[in-house]
């Protein structure tokens, strides 16, 4: 399996003078107003369930909204903590794409390794 990450990326010049966090996990429920997703607490040491808001200024990568996000949807959330609330920066939803099949190869074959 291979996974591709649209890596949300924050522009200093975006957000001036506030701290952005980052959060990696697993999403419980999704509205147009927030993503509700199980991320680990390292302070806590343990899984919790956390409420992102969603703004217009936030940037969705391979979502065109949150309402698309479902249950179980792995998701990387860029945030900023504001008077007790996390609100989104940037949310992107990874994405899982089929193996790709490399061709088989006859080893029975032989292989001209003379150069011309």
């Amino acid at each position: 399996m291979l996974v591709i990450w649209a890596a949300p990326v924050v522009n200093a010049q975006d957000e001036p003078e506030e701290d952005v966090s980052y959060a990696y996990g697993t999403v419980v429920s999704a509205s147009e107003e927030s993503v509700v997703a199980l991320v680990y607490d390292y302070d806590l040491e343990k899984e919790i369930s956390q409420t992102f808001m969603i703004t217009p200024d936030t940037d969705l990568y391979e979502i065109a909204t949150p309402e698309e996000l479902v249950a179980d949807d792995i998701v990387e959330i860029d945030f900023i903590e504001d008077d007790g609330n996390f609100i989104a920066i940037a949310v992107a939803k990874e994405i899982e794409t089929e193996d790709i099949d490399e061709p088989e190869v006859d080893e029975d074959e032989e292989v001209d390794t003379t150069q011309e």
